[in-house]
């Protein structure tokens, strides 16, 4: 049983690695439908032993024996990264992304390297994916909107911002989304999300004294002076 065998290799791999990586090759041997995720754990044994380059080999093999093992693909991007190899990185991302094409927590952080190497226009773009693939998800809504923010396009902040699920479970986030739609001429938005945000929170004062404020824009004088 190849199963048994990878099996009892993982449980040996930290106490006998070199029993381990035996079984491994012993599988790689008798069982080649097996063989790249023999591969995969022999990379894990020579990355825990400090031999980076014998396990960069090992992924590298296993995909090639397997070109859709997203374990491995994932761990040779990670392993470039963890090196400061960002171009090589990036590199092993995009080829997942053709595999696992509705992965949005991949698509966002190939648009958090982009970013970080200045590439605006490849970050926006990998953000926008992420976005129409699910529109509630914060992360690229909350990048989105601060890309908006940077440019100065107030109501397409608060468009990106209102649709992330964190609304929900940040009041900060709310009175972010508020500031947006006050600054888009959007006052009675700006009301509405701090009223919502005041139902759920009904103890945070930031809310309430930027409600007030609002209400007070609105010439409600009463709401205002209460609130």
């Amino acid at each position: 049983s190849s199963a048994t065998i990878l099996s009892l290799g993982s449980l040996l791999s930290e106490r006998s690695p070199q029993t381990a990586r035996e079984l491994r090759d012993r599988v790689i041997k008798e069982r080649p439908e097996e063989a790249a995720e023999a591969h995969y754990q022999l990379a894990k044994i020579d990355f825990a032993a400090g031999q980076d380059g014998s396990g960069i080999k090992h992924l590298r093999t296993g995909i090639d024996l397997d070109p859709e093992a997203l374990p491995l693909r994932y761990a040779l991007a990670q392993t470039y990264e963890a090196a400061g190899s960002t171009d090589a990185a990036l590199g092993e991302y995009l080829d997942i992304l053709k595999i696992d094409t509705a992965n949005t927590a991949l698509m966002n952080h190939i648009g958090e390297i982009y970013f970080l190497k200045g590439r605006m226009d490849e970050a926006r773009a990998r953000f926008e994916d992420a976005h129409r693939l699910q529109p509630a998800d914060p992360f690229s809504s909350q990048w989105l909107a601060t890309d908006a923010e940077r440019q100065g396009d107030w109501g397409k902040a608060a468009d990106r911002l209102q649709l992330s699920s964190a609304l929900a479970e940040d009041p900060g986030l709310a009175l972010r989304l508020s500031y947006y739609q006050t600054q888009a001429g959007r006052l009675k938005a700006a009301v509405a999300v701090l009223e919502a945000a005041q139902a759920r929170w009904p103890a945070n004062d930031q809310i309430a004294y930027f409600l007030a404020l609002g209400y007070d824009d609105l010439k409600d004088h009463d709401k205002a002076v209460k609130t």
